[in-house]
């Protein structure tokens, strides 16, 4: 159940409790007297009480589907948006910035772990504080890459494993020609 509606359920359920509670001890009483005016003000008590929570239960429901639409409109809104994101994430100039974004991040990360240089400064060259903006930086264009290019390494490693392993196979099947050709090769100059 919605936990809005619960507590509104809950107060809904008291009430019809407390009425069917308060109808069947008034009925249990034992009196000599019967009176029939008692009985009406006790129904029109409980219609009127009836009639509240009916009243209120509608206006819940009223209030629910007023929400539910104005979240219908805001999910269409961030869908529209979704959309536009990723046409635009796909333009020349989103690409071209992407492509310059990861080839910093390949010269930044080649100074931090390869020994490369920025401006003919290495990174074991820089003060502790220098080291720790380098680093900084490579994270920050880390995270810039991974919201555009959700799970780039991941993809980044397919595609160079599935590359290595069409490499070697190419050059399994050189091998393999090589290794024909060189038999050729030595038999020819043998028979010589």
């Amino acid at each position: 159940m919605n936990k809005k509606l619960y507590p509104m359920y809950m107060k809904g359920l008291t009430a019809i409790f407390t009425v069917a509670l308060s109808s069947t001890l008034i009925g249990c009483q034992t009196t000599k007297t019967e009176n029939t005016e008692p009985q009406t003000t006790e129904t029109q008590n409980t219609d009127s009480t009836t009639n509240e929570i009916n009243e209120y239960l509608e206006s819940q429901m009223q209030k629910d589907t007023q929400a539910e639409a104005a979240i219908s409109i805001m999910l269409d809104g961030a869908e529209s948006l979704k959309e536009s994101a990723s046409e635009s994430a796909n333009s020349e100039e989103v690409q071209s910035e992407l492509s310059k974004a990861m080839d910093n991040f390949k010269v930044l990360s080649d100074f931090i772990f390869n020994g490369g240089e920025i401006d003919g400064v290495t990174f074991s060259e820089l003060s502790d504080e220098g080291k720790e903006s380098a680093k900084k930086a490579l994270n920050s264009l880390d995270n810039t890459i991974n919201e555009l290019v959700p799970n780039y390494k991941e993809r980044f490693k397919e595609w160079f494993t599935d590359s290595a392993a069409k490499g070697l196979d190419a050059l399994d099947s050189l091998k393999d020609k090589g290794s024909a050709i060189w038999d050729e090769i030595q038999s020819k100059r043998k028979t010589r």
